[in-house]
């Protein structure tokens, strides 16, 4: 447990140097913008980094099913 907080507190330091620290003083929107960015960064690279693939989901119904089944008769044949 403590070497994942050691490698958790390393990680967020490193991004914090490179993404946040010299955009102080900057616009009000640039941290904002880069915080995104970051985002995107960190997700892929998880993505990348654990191999991850498109998985399919099984079907909630199987068998033969038909949307738009009529219930009754219909109400132009009375």
């Amino acid at each position: 447990m403590l070497a994942a907080m050691l490698v958790a507190a390393t990680y967020n330091w490193t991004v914090e140097r490179v993404a946040y620290k010299p955009l102080r003083g900057s616009f009000r929107l640039a941290p904002l913008i880069s915080a995104i960015g970051m985002s995107i960064v960190l997700q892929e690279f998880v993505r990348i980094a654990q191999e991850g693939r498109p998985k399919p989901i099984q079907p909630l119904i199987t068998g033969r099913y038909d949307i738009m089944q009529r219930v009754g008769r219909p109400a132009s044949s009375r």
